[in-house]
């Protein structure tokens, strides 16, 4: 596998016009403009359509695509709204919780 560099934005992690996700950038919320990893440039590994992640802590991540620059304003509207539902009802779980 060769060696490539991902920038983390607000929209994923972006790399070759496509942006991808994993469930530890969204439970750590690495897309949020205050968060330590937002626009910082991460060393991935990219096969097969399968994009690795290679954290300072050695630990390895797999991601999955969410969508590629191709996607109109109103389908990444469409896409950020069930985003933000899906985090919004992970919090109301851990609410309920505790």
């Amino acid at each position: 596998m060769q060696a490539y560099v991902a920038l983390i934005t607000s929209q994923g992690i972006q790399f070759q016009n496509n942006f991808y996700t994993c469930p530890k950038a969204i439970r750590e919320q690495w897309f949020n403009q205050t968060s330590p990893y937002y626009m910082v440039e991460i060393p991935v590994n990219y096969e097969r359509d399968r994009l690795f992640l290679f954290l300072d802590s050695g630990e390895k991540l797999l991601t999955t695509k969410v969508h590629s620059n191709k996607l109109s304003q109103t389908e990444l509207e469409m896409y950020f709204t069930k985003l933000n539902q899906l985090k919004l009802e992970i919090r109301t779980i851990k609410h309920e919780k505790s």
